[in-house]
């Protein structure tokens, strides 16, 4: 059944991991539901920035939710493991938790605001615009 364009799946294992960290399952969607409850599988990481969950450039809220953004961020990756699955089972982590993948994306998002706000909106835009086509 899909729930908000969530596809269940049959849980075929389980198993305890213990570790330091933040955990996000990552999903093809992007979204996660259990018990009738749906919710993002990315973890939080802002750190420290405004409140909002919208992408704010020079001051100025922008229509993108860092959920969005994160999805969208994704879509590479996805493909990759898509294509061999292999290459997600190894994923590796930082002290923090967080996949060296997604450290490298928030390291540039991270310079990308300390930019200019002109710069900013160019290269966010950009960016959207060429991780929607890789998506597709």
């Amino acid at each position: 059944s899909v729930v908000m364009g969530v596809v269940s799946s049959e849980v075929v294992s389980t198993s305890v991991v213990m570790g330091k960290g933040v955990y996000a399952p990552f999903t093809e969607s992007g979204l996660i539901a259990v018990n009738g409850y749906v919710a993002s599988s990315y973890a939080n990481v802002q750190r420290g920035r405004k409140s909002s969950n919208l992408v704010v450039v020079g001051g100025t809220e922008t229509p993108f939710s860092y959920q969005y953004l994160a999805h969208l961020a994704q879509a590479p990756y996805r493909i990759v493991c898509s294509l061999n699955f292999a290459v997600c089972k190894s994923e590796q982590y930082n002290d923090e938790g967080i996949s060296l993948y997604a450290t490298r994306q928030l390291a540039a998002l991270d310079w990308l605001e300390a930019q200019d706000p002109a710069l900013t909106a160019i290269g966010l835009g950009t960016t959207v615009v060429v991780l929607h086509v890789i998506s597709v």
